[in-house]
């Protein structure tokens, strides 16, 4: 027979006031404690930082052994190392948030770039594309803290149970002075000290105000860029007007385009554009980035090594070699701005909302190319930073654009069989939607290209992406992604108005690219002659010798 619920909760409560009565409470709540915070340890380090976060983490829970009189000095105590140890739980559920978003640390230079480079509007909306995590995260917190309160409080000794944590065996008074001088050992380390919450995020925190006021205003290095630049005698060789177009667009991975073998049909206009003009536009198959986040990628991109192994400013060379610079951004980032389109002559920030929280179309980008393109200028660089398909993926297409919203196609099929989430294939079909809107944006721009160049013009446009996206590819993951091979595929796309056959094209194509050394083909076809010029890192030349980045993963063949 089963009790009425009056009964249960009246069992529950005498269960309860048993336990919480029990003359050995005290320290049985001290070894729950302690195995609550091996727990919270586990769940946000690795095994090293695990050992080494519970050194730090012991003081405060030997500091509950000392029996204290006074209620009022109990209390005090209660609180200092709730403070303490809620300190812990925090650390930890930050770090595995972080881990899970990124593949990275807290103090990584990804992390660090992408929270100095943010601003209150984009952090909003990264928490509301990752509410469902941070729900589940806020959630844990509560609890964990609520149960760590009561523990702290349950476990500490006072002159009415001191019976209970009077140490009288041997061994325990040696294990006690190992976990002593174990304490004072971590403690004395700074690289173990400097682990320790308190002291941790509040550094964190020191050093993103200071990036960011880093990248505040940049223009001396700019103009030691452009001298140095000047002083590697770059020049444009000819006299025929020149004309680079370089599309550069965010978050997109190769492996969602239909372009590329993806069996959702995400790029028929750039498809339709290969079938087109074989001749003139390469498709590289195996485009890699060397970078898995924006800021690190751009740099990649733009600062080229030289003899003197002083990185120079790829728009410093075009500059100095008599390039006209046009750079036209839908990104809102100060870093992006200071340190690479302040090069230009022309500087046209459509887009003040940063990339996360904006839904403003890449499409804007076309009017203001349109006039880049009419610049009575003989040599034009044009720069074109586009959003993409960056998260959050559902902001980079029309209302009611998502062709893949219900779709049971065989994409849908896969990740079912893979065990994903139903979160993860919406994020998955709000990807390819996102693909699907840009495709027809990104030929827009060259089909704008075309129409301005006159037929004995020297002229090139390029498409490329700073760094791919894992999307459920191969883990339960939705965004930027150093740790899997998705975060770095990238798509890569040429078209020059010098024609080419299609067989040579074609061989091209299957030659690996890296974006890093992109810069190498640019100053190729801008015409551009320099004292650094490496001809073995431009992938249109005979010379070519592609050389496998290290992307800190292991990448069985770059061929794929």
């Amino acid at each position: 027979m089963f009790l009425d619920p009056l009964q249960q909760f009246q069992t529950i409560r005498r269960w309860t006031n048993s336990l919480w009565s029990h003359p050995q409470r005290p320290i049985w709540s001290w070894l729950v404690l302690a195995c609550f915070m091996i727990g919270i340890e586990v769940f946000g380090h690795d095994q090293i930082k695990t050992a080494q976060m519970l050194v730090l983490a012991l003081p405060f829970l030997l500091i509950l052994f000392i029996p204290l009189a006074r209620p009022r000095h109990q209390r005090l105590r209660v609180i200092f190392v709730c403070v303490a140890l809620i300190a812990f739980v925090l650390d930890s559920v930050l770090r595995r948030f972080i881990s899970d978003a990124y593949q990275a640390a807290p103090d990584s230079s990804m992390v660090l770039s992408a929270v100095a480079n943010t601003s209150l509007l984009e952090s909003r909306e990264f928490i509301a594309s990752y509410a469902l995590p941070i729900i589940q995260l806020v959630i844990l917190s509560i609890f964990s803290i609520g149960f760590l309160v009561f523990l702290v409080f349950s476990a500490s000794a006072s002159s009415a149970n001191v019976k209970q944590f009077r140490i009288q065996s041997l061994w325990l008074k040696i294990l006690l002075g190992l976990a002593i001088i174990l304490c004072i050992a971590g403690y004395a380390s700074k690289p173990w000290r400097k682990l320790h919450p308190l002291y941790f995020w509040p550094r964190i925190s020191l050093v993103t105000i200071e990036l960011r006021s880093n990248w505040h205003d940049l223009k001396a290095q700019r103009e030691k860029q452009l001298n140095f630049a000047k002083s590697l005698q770059a020049v444009a060789e000819g006299n025929t007007p020149s004309t680079l177009v370089l599309i550069l667009s965010d978050s997109l991975n190769r492996d969602n385009m239909s372009t590329h073998g993806y069996s959702r049909t995400t790029t028929p206009q750039l498809e339709n554009l290969s079938k087109r003009m074989p001749e003139q536009v390469i498709n590289f198959r195996y485009a890699w980035s060397v970078e898995a986040a924006t800021i690190a990628s751009l740099k990649s991109l733009f600062y080229l090594d030289t003899p003197n192994e002083k990185p120079v400013h790829l728009l410093a060379l075009a500059k100095a070699a008599g390039y006209h610079i046009t750079w036209i951004s839908n990104h809102d980032g100060q870093a992006i701005e200071q340190e690479h389109a302040r090069f230009a002559d022309h500087l046209e920030m459509l887009n003040n909302i940063p990339g996360r929280d904006s839904s403003s179309s890449d499409s804007s980008t076309h009017q203001p190319l349109i006039a880049a393109l009419a610049r009575p200028v003989q040599r034009k660089l044009i720069v074109v930073h586009m959003l993409g398909a960056h998260p959050q993926y559902k902001m980079r297409y029309p209302e009611n654009a998502n062709l893949y919203i219900d779709a049971k196609d065989k994409v849908y099929r896969d990740l079912e069989r893979q065990g994903r989430s139903s979160w993860l294939i919406e994020k998955r079909n709000e990807y390819d939607a996102a693909i699907r809107n840009h495709d027809a944006q990104v030929v827009k721009t060259l089909e704008i290209t075309q129409q301005a160049l006159d037929k004995d013009q020297r002229g090139a446009w390029i498409f490329v992406s700073d760094h791919g996206q894992e999307v459920a590819h191969t883990r339960n993951h939705a965004g930027h992604s150093a740790s899997t091979a998705a975060g770095f595929r990238i798509p890569a796309f040429i078209w020059n108005n010098q024609s080419s056959t299609i067989q040579a094209n074609q061989a091209l194509a299957q030659r690996p690219f890296r974006l890093d050394w992109l810069g190498w083909t640019m100053l190729t076809l801008m015409d551009i002659r320099w004292t650094g010029q490496q001809e073995n890192k431009n992938i249109l030349s005979p010379s070519y010798q592609f050389k496998n980045p290290e992307l800190g993963i292991p990448i069985s063949t770059f061929r794929n």
